[in-house]
């Protein structure tokens, strides 16, 4: 806060005793560019996860390794491990995923014409 304002905030949610996870995280960083307020609110989820014992702080992703990413590059001033396990998705109806999927770049290729 700076004077009763809210300049930045996180959202954190916990494991129980294992990880903290930065899901969102905004901060009014152009308003007040001399006082952060989005790395202040990250480190402030960092201190909790230490002063709680939890085992890690989880960034929640750093995008795709080979595109220029700016929040990656966010996330990576705070040192740590960077580790990629890679991205998954589960597929319950894989007929009816793939007939939508069909459906869908038709759709956007249709559009592009």
């Amino acid at each position: 806060k700076k004077n009763d304002e809210i300049i930045g905030g996180i959202l954190s949610p916990v494991t129980p005793g294992i990880n903290v996870y930065e899901w969102y995280i905004f901060g009014l960083d152009k308003k007040y560019k001399n006082l952060y307020p989005s790395v202040v609110a990250t480190w402030a989820a960092i201190k909790y996860s230490t002063e709680n014992s939890y085992k890690f702080f989880d960034f929640m992703g750093l995008g795709v390794p080979e595109k220029e990413y700016g929040v990656r590059e966010f996330k990576k001033r705070f040192g740590g491990e960077l580790v990629n396990y890679g991205r998954y998705s589960k597929r319950n109806y894989n007929f009816l995923y793939k007939f939508v999927e069909v459906g869908y770049n038709t759709y956007r290729w249709l559009n592009k014409i």
